[in-house]
């Protein structure tokens, strides 16, 4: 079964189902394929702006970058407000225990901490979360 990728639809054809292939196919060993295919199962993605394609890392723009850490902040603003809220309940109640209060700290300090993360940097740098011990 002859492969072929295609640069200008960035795809890949096996002459067998597709008997009408692109102007610029360019034929694949059974190999380069499989390998290009675990590679994108791996998380990679296929680069077929060169010949024969290649697998490469995924690399999000500024903006994509961006938005992941956004949205990272806001998963784990809400988070730290769903394990705040029953210790600070028990605090307002005047029935908090030692190990309560301490939580209740380490939870808001968290939350702070993560409030400040940079999230314009490729890479933020954010706090661990606090352990329950």
């Amino acid at each position: 079964m002859p492969l072929f990728s295609s640069r200008s639809n960035k795809g890949f054809y096996d002459s067998e189902i597709t008997p009408s292939l692109p102007e610029d196919a360019i034929e694949l060993s059974n190999e380069t394929y499989q390998s290009l295919q675990q590679a994108q199962m791996n998380g990679k993605v296929i680069d077929f702006d060169v010949e024969p394609p290649v697998a490469r890392d995924f690399i999000l723009s500024p903006e994509q970058a961006r938005a992941a850490a956004l949205a990272k902040r806001d998963e784990l603003l809400r988070l730290a407000t769903v394990r705040i809220n029953p210790l600070q309940d028990a605090v307002d109640l005047g029935d908090e225990t030692e190990q309560e209060t301490s939580l209740l700290n380490m939870w808001k300090q968290f939350r702070v901490s993560v409030n400040r993360v940079d999230t314009s940097l490729p890479n933020p740098n954010w706090p661990n979360l606090p352990t329950d011990s």
